[in-house]
């Protein structure tokens, strides 16, 4: 049953709302769908208000959980990608675990947006730091010569283009000789000429930038952030040139007092022949499938919706033991 409230002085629509914890839209609605037309409150108080009809106790409690509810819809990352949600720099850890060998990198990324045509334009410069080993060196030096890329991203999230292709194949030409000059040798020579020819092909450099690990969990589909426990299908790539495959998606989001976290689970559902999948081929496999899950975990902030931190795990088994392990952990440089 509703109840009154006698307007004091110095009361304004806005301390009233706050005294009952609901917002002054729902507070001025619940008046005005019960009170004679002349109470019908406006924008703000009149002097001629006295009285405002309030909600029982029981309806206080359900505007107060819509209230909650709108709240939490508003701090969640927008459903459409928006330029607030990236963070400037991040800092990235990435360790990739084979049978035989483990490979730990460590970078930078500085991130740019810009409004595009139908979507997002995304400046990324990597900056890679001291390599292990002489052909990660090598592998890193020709990475970091592409620098910076442009991606365009779709409204919803993820990669649909890459949009300086051509500044790269010149940016790459030129630095070659100081990387060869550098690494010196046949196999730094094979190395470069093998990774300019995969360069000039723009559908090739797509796909694979596309497939990889740390693109697919860093520019996630928006829809994500909005999925509460529900399960749906979705495709990922399990290893980069291999292929995207269906995997069992499931979302929990938990509100926490200054962020809010995402983990999004993935499962490989259907039966695949890993050797064939590694080249690019799709093959029913019901003898001796391969295994694969993955688990990210996104951290965005409260109060501005901004992304800070992801932890991202993925593994391959085959025949019960592990194939390869893909971790990553990236966070926003001044969180550090």
């Amino acid at each position: 049953m509703s109840r009154i409230y006698k307007v004091k002085k110095g009361d304004t629509l806005q301390l009233i709302a706050e005294k009952l914890q609901i917002s002054v839209n729902d507070l001025r609605h619940y008046h005005n769908m019960r009170c004679e037309l002349w109470e019908l409150l406006e924008q703000k108080l009149t002097s001629k208000t006295e009285r405002i009809i309030v909600p029982s106790e029981e309806e206080l409690a359900t505007l107060q959980g819509h209230q909650k509810a709108v709240q939490k819809e508003i701090e969640r990352p927008s459903r459409y990608l928006d330029k607030k949600f990236y963070a400037k720099d991040y800092k990235v850890k990435e360790v990739v675990i084979t049978s035989d060998k483990e490979v730990k990198t460590d970078y930078s990324l500085s991130l740019q947006m810009e409004k595009a045509e139908k979507g997002w334009s995304m400046i990324v410069n990597t900056t890679y730091e001291e390599a292990d080993t002489k052909f990660t060196e090598l592998a890193t030096a020709c990475m970091q010569a592409m620098q910076p890329l442009k991606y365009h991203l779709s409204i919803n999230g993820g990669i649909t283009d890459i949009e300086n292709h051509r500044e790269i194949i010149e940016r790459f030409a030129q630095k070659r000789t100081d990387i060869e000059g550098y690494f010196e040798g046949e196999l730094a020579k094979s190395y470069t000429d093998a990774f300019y020819e995969k360069l000039i092909d723009k559908e090739y450099i797509l796909e694979r930038l596309q497939m990889s690990f740390l693109n697919q969990v860093l520019f996630p589909r928006m829809e994500w952030f909005h999925k509460d426990n529900e399960k749906w299908e979705e495709e990922f790539c399990p290893v980069q040139g291999s292929d995207f495959i269906p995997y069992e998606l499931e979302a929990e989001v938990v509100f926490e007092e200054e962020e809010i976290v995402t983990t999004v689970k993935g499962e490989l559902r259907r039966n695949y022949n890993l050797w064939k999948l590694t080249e690019g081929i799709r093959m029913i496999d019901n003898i001796t499938p391969f295994e694969s899950d993955f688990t990210i975990m996104y951290v965005t902030e409260r109060k501005s919706s901004q992304l800070y931190a992801i932890e991202a795990v993925l593994d391959i088994y085959f025949e019960s033991e592990l194939y390869r392990k893909n971790m990553l952990g990236i966070n926003k440089k001044s969180k550090l």
